[in-house]
């Protein structure tokens, strides 16, 4: 039995197959085996895999899912006792798994282990800290609270997880029925639910490289402005809350997360042009817990005629981008 499975989803990214897979063959801890899930592409990347694959390797095929299905399949194929993702157009550092091995070991208890990752075609800071002010390594009981005090109150822009550097214990992953089957937010959902079982671990080094200049990248061609996606983990988080699956300690941070994702999900409602589904989302939102830092006034704004609001907003990111 391996100590990883190497879990690939591959979708039409030929053009980086080789940059993901030399991450892999390229670590310093060879005990993995690698599982790619092929998500229905139509390019030559899966000819270009099996080039690639070893013996204990296995390339499995698939209609269109979605990653969050891909993922699931690769998963179940899989033995590694540890369970570590690689989307196709990232990277890894060469001591991403025996970094993660060592924290494993030092963590037991940990259902999910995370590192920092620095991010390649934004002005982002490169390997942004876990923690502000944190240690090195250590232990996350409230996963919720961390994020929250990162963002200032929002769960997005605090977020400090990122797929391609995250590790889960299979018992955790399994006990937790693997990813959603949606197309987006199928890994906030993942690590909040595992996060209400498990606490978290982490070490705030470098391990991978996220690619956000990537061609075909779902981030970049899902059209939120027509489609805007209600976050799947906010039925998640109502399931446990009832069935008191929610450590008490946890529920405050668990009500005001769930009010920021709302938040950020009202704002995508009203720039698709869906006011009336947008007011609702706040007046939603308030009942969970309090708006974030700086989203105060939208409830007012949102009440706008929305040709109004519209050179509202026009007028702010203009003043924003002269500051």
């Amino acid at each position: 039995m391996p100590r990883f499975t190497v879990v690939v989803p591959l979708y039409n990214k030929a053009a980086y197959v080789h940059r993901c897979m030399d991450s892999i063959r390229g670590q310093s801890l060879a005990d993995y085996e690698v599982i790619v899930v092929d998500d229905g592409s139509t390019d030559e990347g899966p000819e270009m895999i099996q080039e690639r694959l070893g013996s204990g390797d296995q390339l499995i095929f698939q209609e269109n899912a979605g990653p969050g299905a891909a993922r699931n399949r690769a998963v179940a194929a899989g033995s590694g006792e540890l369970v570590a993702c690689l989307d196709t157009d990232d990277e890894w550092n060469p001591e991403h798994l025996a970094t993660f091995s060592a924290l494993a070991d030092r963590y037991p208890d940990a259902g999910m282990l995370t590192a920092a990752y620095a991010s390649v075609g934004e002005q982002d800071p490169p390997g942004e800290p876990v923690l502000l002010g944190g240690e090195e390594e250590g232990l996350i009981e409230d996963f919720f609270g961390v994020t929250l005090r990162r963002g200032r109150g929002h769960p997005i822009r605090g977020m400090f997880c990122h797929t391609s550097t995250v590790v889960f214990r299979r018992r955790a992953f399994e006990a937790m029925g693997g990813y959603a089957p949606v197309y987006i937010g199928e890994d906030i959902d993942l690590w909040g639910r595992i996060a209400f079982e498990y606490p978290v671990a982490y070490v705030d080094r470098v391990l991978g490289l996220y690619h956000r200049d990537v061609e075909g990248s779902i981030c970049f061609t899902w059209d939120y402005a027509k489609r805007p996606i209600r976050p799947p983990f906010l039925e998640s988080a109502e399931r446990a809350l009832a069935d008191d699956h929610v450590p008490q300690p946890m529920v405050p941070s668990v009500m005001q997360f769930c009010a920021g994702l709302l938040t950020e999900y009202a704002c995508r409602l009203m720039a698709a042009g869906c006011p009336r589904e947008a007011r609702a989302a706040v007046d939603e939102a308030m009942k969970w817990g309090r708006l974030p830092d700086g989203y105060q006034n939208i409830r007012w704004t949102f009440r706008m005629p929305f040709p109004l609001y519209r050179v509202y907003r026009a007028l702010r990111s203009a003043a924003t981008r002269g500051r």
